[in-house]
């Protein structure tokens, strides 16, 4: 399961519904996306337009070598989740 955090927040956003998630069976995957947190800062706005966010989460599902994901999304991570929804992993 991928979990994208909203703006201003990162992944500790998720630490109340990862443990259910995990009894639950899932494996969660949570990055903390571009600029947040501890992850590297692009050099400019237009690197934060939601084609270049899709395009990360994408890479976050396939690089662990699955070919889909259960998506869950809040704020803005809730925007790339709904649009990663409309292309092919």
């Amino acid at each position: 399961m991928l979990l994208l955090h909203g703006f201003t927040e990162f992944c500790y956003g998720w630490r109340e519904q990862v443990p259910a998630l995990v009894d639950a069976g899932y494996q969660d995957l949570i990055p903390d996306r571009r600029g947040y947190n501890l992850s590297n800062g692009p050099g400019s706005v237009r690197a934060y337009q939601i084609d270049h966010l899709v395009a990360d989460a994408a890479a976050v599902v396939a690089s662990t070598g699955q070919l889909s994901a259960h998506v869950v999304g809040h704020d803005w991570g809730a925007a790339v989740a709904d649009q990663l929804a409309e292309i092919s992993l």
